[in-house]
């Protein structure tokens, strides 16, 4: 019941003349907004259709983007030349650091890089221009001064203070249009703070421990150690159990870094089980398990892997083993012979060209111990770049005219293609963007593309996009004249860049 009031009031609240407090309880916010404004949210627009419309603004698309956006409510001033917008999401990032009072020195600092590659909310025109942290009221805000822009023209200028509260990324964004921001607007902007207020502080969830070690699967003496990484100052115990019983080692706490080395000793040979345990007071307990099989008779070897990634025609195997030892490696193309050096070091070059998975097995010979068989995997994998090169380089180029046509020896054809976006949408789950594909020497686009997409595209009305896409058929439209027009309708594969 007390949600529903809220929302009522939320969408009551628009005459300029009235006050302007809105609340926002989705986001535990609320926000004052200037009295002199016309104060939206995503379900108001439609309400508000006919003054948008007036003002020459589509509702329907207005409601869209703040949905996209996470905007929740957002305020225009009459002249439409500035907008004052409280916009929250919630993602990993905000989920994990909870709230921005406990986020430490290198959280901010990340978050900071992350504003100033203009990847830390839009990915699509905006363009950060000074990046800061400041504190007020105790409460750490990022500071951003962005533009908007299309290609090199500036749409808009904005201002945004950004900080996380109860899981959730909030932020308070001003933007203009037709000028630049003075330093009182620099000053009204962070008075603006004092106008919003937080109305809940949720408790935050149950953390784990974090938890990181690399577990070692043999051993040649009965003492050894585990290095690893924890949460700072949490408890590492490290339990090893065989057949005839289990041994506990001292416990360790983790540095200021989080680092830590657990020592043992194995009391006799055999496969041990061992997990190591980290915990801290008001966290859930992490474990890591393994299996380290101990025989002095077992002739050492580090560095094989059971199946090991490549991405490279060619990679560099190496290892260590004891000095001498007599290898043999069993591979797709024949056998290769060697010894290990001096210091007991190895290495085999291994040809992976094509994608796939590829069996070897390394046999290891040393006087006094038992033979190593060692069988892995190669896996040829892919990184995205290369898959998009290899992409790239089947693309074809194909005419304007015949695109339109609709021929069949052109379906499934790859184009690698730059153009203007006339519009974005979005219909369910499908997305589309209306593009057009020829520039003349006037710098003028023309040859209209449909582009869709089962993923979001990135791109708004005015930017420029290039993307690769395969050709799907025609769309039938109508002229100005109400002809018949067929425009091309390209499947898009991934988008490169958008500007």
């Amino acid at each position: 019941m007390r949600r529903a009031l809220i929302a009522l009031l939320l969408l009551l609240v628009i005459s300029p003349a009235r006050a302007q407090r809105i609340l926002m309880p989705e986001g535990y916010v609320a926000f004052d907004y200037p009295d002199s404004c016309t104060v939206l949210s995503p379900q108001r627009c439609h309400i508000m259709a006919p003054l948008l419309e007036q003002r020459g603004i589509d509702a329907e698309l207005l409601a869209e983007e703040m949905l996209r956006e996470g905007v929740l409510s957002r305020a225009i001033t009459e002249t439409g030349e500035e907008a004052y917008s409280v916009i929250v999401r919630a993602d990993e990032r905000s989920r994990e650091l909870f709230d921005m009072a406990e986020a430490s020195d290198a959280d901010r600092k990340r978050l900071r890089a992350q504003m100033e590659a203009n990847d830390l909310w839009e990915r699509t025109g905006l363009r950060a221009q000074d990046v800061a942290w400041q504190i007020e009221d105790g409460r750490y805000w990022l500071f951003c001064h962005y533009t908007v822009m299309d290609a090199s023209t500036v749409l808009a200028r904005g201002l945004r203070y950004t900080t996380i509260y109860n899981g959730l990324t909030i932020a308070l964004d001003w933007r203009v249009t037709g000028r630049r921001f003075g330093n009182r607007d620099l000053t009204a902007f962070r008075g603006m703070l004092g106008d919003l207020s937080f109305l809940e502080a949720l408790d935050p969830p149950m953390r784990s421990v974090k938890l990181a070690a690399t577990l070692p699967t043999e051993a040649l003496r009965p003492e050894g150690e585990i290095e690893g990484t924890a949460t700072p100052g949490a408890t590492l115990r490290l339990t090893l159990r065989d057949a005839q019983g289990e041994e506990v080692m001292p416990e360790e706490i983790a540095d200021g870094k989080g680092s830590f080395r657990l020592v043992y000793a194995l009391p006799r040979e055999g496969a041990w089980r061992y997990t190591i345990e980290a915990s801290a007071e008001g966290m859930e307990s992490a474990t890591l398990e393994g299996t380290l099989q101990y025989s002095e008779s077992t002739l050492p070897v580090s560095g094989i892997d059971e199946q090991i990634h490549s991405t490279s025609d060619a990679f560099l195997l190496t290892g260590k083993t004891l000095p001498g030892a007599a290898m043999q490696l069993v591979s797709p193309y024949g056998l290769t012979k060697k010894r290990a050096a001096n210091d007991g070091s190895f290495s085999f070059e291994l040809t992976t060209r094509e994608v796939g998975t590829y069996a070897y097995t390394l046999l290891i010979d040393a006087k006094g111990y038992k033979q190593r068989r060692l069988p892995f995997e190669v896996v040829r994998e892919q990184t995205s770049e290369q898959q998009r090169e290899a992409v790239r380089e089947k693309a074809v180029r194909i005419a304007y005219r015949n695109l339109a046509r609709d021929l069949e020896e052109n379906r499934g054809a790859i184009l690698y293609l730059t153009g203007y976006v006339k519009q974005a949408s979005e219909a369910e789950t499908v997305f589309y963007a209306r593009m057009y594909y020829t520039k003349d020497a006037s710098g003028n686009w023309s040859n209209p593309v449909i582009l869709v997409s089962d993923t979001p595209i990135g791109a708004k009305a005015g930017d420029l996009l290039t993307c690769a896409a395969t050709v799907e058929g025609v769309d039938i439209e109508q002229d100005a004249s109400g002809e018949d027009v067929a425009v091309p309708r390209l499947r898009v594969l991934f988008v490169d860049k958008v500007q």
